[in-house]
C-alpha cells in the first residue's frame, strides 16, 4: 500500500510516497517492509524510526546532504549506516473501527505525524495521531505504535472497537521488548495454546513451542477477533 507523503525539515518540505510492502509471507530478511522515496532518494527500513539510506553510491553529495542522518557503523561489514533524521514526515493513515451498538464497520481516515530528531523531543512525541469521530476532533501521541493504539482505545472504547492486528486476540508482544512498529507477534496458528497464555513465562513458552510471527500493528487478516479483556501476556 502506499502513501501521499508531506516531508518537512529546516531546509522546507518535499511531497514523496511512502510504501508499506508487508504481507504475512513478506521475507524481510532479504528486504523492508517500508520504503520512502523522497525525490531519487530512497530510505528503507523496518520501523518509522529507522528508515536508513538505501540508494546513496548512486546520488551525488549535493542531493544526499539535503537531508539530516543519524550515522553508525555496521561491525560485520563495517559500512556507515545513515538513518533519516530531524524531520516530520505525515500522512493520512486509515484504522478500522467497529461501531458497538450497530455493529457496522467505518474507517477512521486519522493523520499520522512522525517526528524524528529535533522534531520530537519535550512537548512532540515520536507519533502523533489525529482524527475525528462521532463529529470530534481528537488526538493521541505516543513513542510507539503500541501507546498511540492503546491510547486510541482508551478514547473511542465506549462507543467502538478498533479492527487491526493491535486489537486482535491472538497478537502480542515479546517480553524480550519491542520496537516502535512492526514488532508484534501472531498466535493465530495457535489460538488454543496462545489463550492460555497469562504471564511472560507462559509467553516465552508458547514462543519456543508454537509458530508465531512478525506482524504490524496496522495489518488486517481473515481471522480476526476481537481481543478480550486479560488475554495474553500484555492482557
Amino acid at each position: 500500500m502506499k502513501y501521499d507523503v508531506l516531508y518537512k525539515d529546516k531546509v522546507g518540505t518535499i511531497k514523496g510516497v511512502i510504501e508499506n510492502k508487508f504481507s504475512e509471507d513478506f521475507n524481510n530478511i532479504e528486504d523492508y517492509t517500508l520504503e520512502l522515496q523522497l525525490g531519487e532518494v530512497i530510505f528503507k527500513g523496518d520501523t518509522f524510526d529507522g528508515l536508513r539510506l538505501f540508494n546513496g553510491n548512486d546520488l551525488d553529495e549535493e542531493k544526499l546532504a539535503r537531508f539530516s542522518y543519524d550515522q553508525s557503523k555496521d561491525y560485520i561489514t563495517e559500512r556507515i549506516i545513515k538513518e533519516l533524521s530531524n524531520c516530520k514526515i505525515a500522512f493520512n493513515l486509515g484504522v478500522e473501527v467497529v461501531d458497538k451498538e450497530t455493529i457496522n464497520s467505518t474507517l477512521i481516515n486519522g493523520y499520522l505525524e512522525i517526528n524524528l530528531g529535533t522534531y520530537s523531543h519535550k512537548e512532540y512525541s515520536l507519533f502523533q495521531y489525529s482524527f475525528t469521530i462521532n463529529n470530534t476532533n481528537l488526538i493521541v501521541v505516543g513513542d510507539s505504535f503500541e501507546e498511540v493504539f492503546e491510547k486510541l482505545k482508551k478514547t473511542i472504547k465506549e462507543t467502538h472497537l478498533i479492527m487491526n492486528c493491535y486489537g486482535c486476540n491472538y497478537s502480542d508482544y515479546s517480553p524480550y521488548g519491542r520496537d516502535s512498529f512492526g514488532d508484534m507477534l501472531c498466535f493465530k496458528r495457535a489460538k488454543l495454546e496462545y489463550l492460555q497464555v497469562k504471564d511472560k513465562v507462559g509467553l516465552f513458552e508458547s514462543m519456543t513451542k508454537i509458530g508465531a510471527f512478525y506482524t504490524q500493528e496496522t495489518y488486517l487478516c481473515k481471522e480476526f477477533e476481537f481481543r478480550k479483556e486479560n488475554t495474553g501476556y500484555r492482557g
